[in-house]
């Protein structure tokens, strides 16, 4: 492993732009850009404090993050900053596209369930992107958090502690739309959560409870 970024400083929820030339970050719960070339950090938006969590679409036009709801901008801050809002002071925390750019999923804090899964519609218009009301893929009693969408758009892994009271990493098939697949996986064995594919599908990479990187098939 390699240092991304060498000024010191409290940086959280790195995602590497498609294309592999910047990353996106939290720093002071702030979103900003870092240009690998330039090393330079500029602020994304300059709206409302309490800014976590960016994804980028996966043409890297637009980073999505948390802020008072789903927030997205372009990710060199030209036009506007759109956002859908949270119902009733829930909230929303984008994880990831599918490969197709078609659906955003993330998990939010729903007042009778606790956190689940949705997916967002993505609305591409020429060069704008908007998100269209949000549909259910997984709502359970429970904490069920950080949906990422496999490459080949047919899997979800996730964190969730239904089973065993623990959170472990498990995976379902996605469906957005029609009837659900049937299938539910265990990946992980002692704990595990924000679960990332690797770029061919064949791994899922997670963090374990004493925050070690694991890999499984």
């Amino acid at each position: 492993a390699s240092r991304a970024l060498a000024k010191p400083g409290s940086y959280v929820c790195p995602h590497l732009s498609p294309d592999g030339k910047r990353l996106a970050l939290t720093s002071e719960f702030k979103v900003w850009i870092y240009d690998f070339a330039r090393e330079t950090m500029t602020r994304l938006t300059f709206g409302s404090e309490g800014e976590c969590c960016p994804v980028w679409s996966p043409d890297g036009d637009y980073v999505v993050f948390a802020s008072d709801g789903l927030t997205w901008a372009r990710w060199d801050g030209t036009g506007t900053v759109e956002r859908l809002p949270d119902p009733h002071g829930t909230s929303s925390v984008p994880f990831s596209f599918s490969p197709d750019g078609r659906w955003l999923a993330f998990h939010r804090n729903e007042p009778k369930t606790g956190y689940d899964l949705w997916a967002a519609p993505v609305i591409r218009n020429g060069g704008t992107m908007r998100l269209n009301p949000p549909r259910p893929l997984l709502s359970q009693a429970g904490l069920q958090a950080a949906p990422a969408i496999s490459p080949d758009g047919r899997w979800l892994a996730y964190g969730s502690d239904d089973e065993t009271g623990r959170l472990e990493i498990y995976v379902i098939p996605f469906s957005p739309e029609g009837p659900p697949r049937l299938g539910k996986w265990q990946v992980s064995t002692d704990g595990g959560r924000g679960p990332r594919w690797s770029h061919n599908g064949g791994e899922i990479i997670f963090r374990s409870p004493d925050d070690h990187l694991m890999a499984a098939a």
